[in-house]
């Protein structure tokens, strides 16, 4: 078997270098003010190092090796300010998702966002500060959004569902003797439900404790 690497890129992946690239980012203060040359420089290094204690080649090998590295590529810890997008992006999704099954149109303000970031953990620092970061990085962000909007959506479903009961029962009162098909009753809903959506908005509780739709 023959393959083709001419138009390809191998990314080769490693969690070494964490402390280097954080004392970096402490001393330049942003990630923007690292120059990618120094911390290609540092990583490099770094992996030498390490093969070297290894013992498992010779010098020449490792250096062989390392030059066959184009660059190192740094994966600097992410900020508040990337995981305010990564719940954005997900509240926009869940906003989608609701207008097809929901019919309805989910809105939310810049507090909720900042509700969902609170509940992040940073360790001992001060969410802004410079060398703050999140402990677990975006992992925590499904299980935030799990705790917290899916739980709201749930009541606010069922809150919904409670409504068109009730709504059902008065109807049958109203008209005892009409016995329409169970597939056109549905047929009746579902007309009504794509004719509008219904505006609904994601807010923090006056306790901010939790998230409710209203």
């Amino acid at each position: 078997m023959c393959l083709w690497t001419s138009r390809s890129i191998i990314i080769l992946e490693s969690n070494l270098g964490q402390s280097q690239l954080h004392k970096m980012l402490i001393q330049a203060g942003d990630r923007k003010q690292v120059r990618a040359e120094d911390a290609h420089s540092s990583l490099r290094n770094l992996v030498y190092t390490i093969w070297s204690q290894g013992n498992c080649e010779s010098h020449v090998d490792i250096i062989r090796m390392l030059g066959a590295i184009d660059f190192f590529l740094p994966y600097f810890p992410l900020e508040a300010s990337n995981l305010q997008d990564l719940f954005a992006k997900r509240l926009h999704n869940q906003a989608e998702q609701l207008q097809g099954s929901d019919a309805a149109n989910l809105t939310w303000s810049p507090a909720v966002v900042e509700f969902l970031l609170s509940k992040v953990d940073f360790g001992d620092c001060k969410v802004g500060e410079p060398g703050c970061y999140p402990v677990e990085g975006g992992r925590p962000v499904s299980t935030i959004m799990t705790r917290y909007v899916t739980r709201a959506l749930k009541q606010w479903r069922i809150k919904q569902e409670q409504q068109r009961q009730q709504q059902r029962q008065q109807s049958k009162a109203k008209n005892p003797g009409w016995q329409g098909s169970i597939q056109r009753r549905k047929d009746t809903l579902k007309r009504k439900l794509s004719s509008s959506l219904q505006d609904i908005q994601l807010q923090v509780d006056r306790h901010n404790r939790a998230l409710v739709i209203v």
